[in-house]
């Protein structure tokens, strides 16, 4: 849905084996799965710093499922939970952001839950 809206006409599928997907777009999306990733893994060998450097830069929307282990390397971030709605095609989206969302971003989504 992320890609859709931002126009991405590349088919979007989880990237749980090849760890990284790249999708082109403006901006850039990374969408990373680290399911599988063991907290000892060194992110490195799966060029996770290329794609920090591109998001550093402003170049990329980074998406990740499994957060763990990169989360402490971002400096700012949004998390999203979905959960399903009233009918089985709907979501019920919550998000949080760190620091804090602007309200404006706060204002599109169903208030915040205390943990994601």
């Amino acid at each position: 849905g992320i890609c859709t809206a931002l126009g991405i006409v590349d088919e979007v599928i989880s990237p749980t084996f090849t760890l990284i997907n790249r999708y082109g777009g403006r901006p850039l999306v990374h969408h990373l799965d680290f399911y599988r990733i063991e907290p000892e893994h060194d992110l490195g060998d799966i060029a996770v710093e290329d794609v920090l450097d591109e998001l550093d830069a402003g170049r990329t929307l980074l998406l990740v499922e499994w957060p763990q282990l990169i989360a402490p390397l971002l400096p700012r971030r949004i998390e999203l939970l979905a959960v399903p709605g009233r009918a089985p095609e709907d979501r019920v989206w919550y998000a949080r952001g760190e620091p804090e969302l602007p309200a404006p971003v706060a204002a599109l989504f169903t208030p915040v839950v205390p943990s994601c």
